[in-house]
This record gives structure tokens, C-alpha cells and sequence, in this order.
């Protein structure tokens, strides 16, 4: 087989591997379970409903956002105020990454923020 088929096919396969893995993008610790039915609800909630597999394709960890830093995501919102948070109203309809996200994401920020947008 010609090289150049054997190097198109790689780079296909590492795409594909890297675009529709399920897994975290992440290294380092084991994500730890997270209670999606606690009040109140955890920064863990986003990741739960999406932040992972959603965002984190285009917001990973070497890049200007992080979603999945709580401290990156946090400076974001105003604990307490969803319709206050630059994250929620991107996420809402007409927002800037409302096409990317889905209602359940839309939903558990609005609800980590409600709650105090807590570790």
C-alpha cells in the first residue's frame, strides 16, 4: 500500500479516535462520581450533563477557556444568578454556544449557578 494512503488513513483514524471518544479528555485523576440529584448542586453537575463531551473539544485545558477548571468556569458567573452569568447566557437561546450545547446542559448550569455555582 502507497505511503501516502498508509499516512491519510492514519490521520484519519487518530481524528476520528480523538473527535468520538467518550472518555474524558483530561489526564491526571479519576473523574470522581458525582450526585446529580444534590442540593446543592456541584461544579461535577456539568460534566454530568455535557462539559466533557459538549465543550471540551474546543475548550480543553491547553486553551484560552478551560471548562472543565472550576476556577476558569467560575470566574464566568455570578453565584446566584443565571441571567448575571456570561456562561448561561451563552449557553441560552441566541447565545453565543447555544448551537453546541443541549437543553439538559443548558439546565444543569443554570441550576450549578443557581446554587452557588459550588465546587
Amino acid at each position: 500500500m502507497p505511503n501516502h494512503i498508509i499516512k491519510t488513513l492514519f490521520i484519519f483514524l487518530s481524528f476520528f479516535l480523538f473527535c468520538c471518544s467518550k472518555g474524558p479528555v483530561y489526564q491526571g485523576e479519576k473523574a470522581k462520581p458525582c450526585d446529580i440529584h444534590a442540593k446543592p448542586s456541584s461544579f461535577c453537575i456539568l460534566e454530568a450533563y455535557g462539559s466533557v463531551t459538549l465543550c471540551s473539544k474546543c475548550h480543553p485545558g491547553d486553551g484560552p477557556f478551560d471548562i472543565l477548571s472550576y476556577k476558569e468556569v467560575h470566574a464566568r458567573v455570578v453565584p446566584g444568578s443565571p441571567e448575571s452569568s456570561v456562561l448561561y447566557r451563552y449557553l441560552t437561546k441566541g447565545g453565543k454556544m447555544h448551537a453546541f450545547g443541549t437543553d439538559h446542559f443548558e439546565k444543569a448550569a443554570y441550576r450549578w449557578i443557581q446554587d452557588g455555582a459550588l465546587p
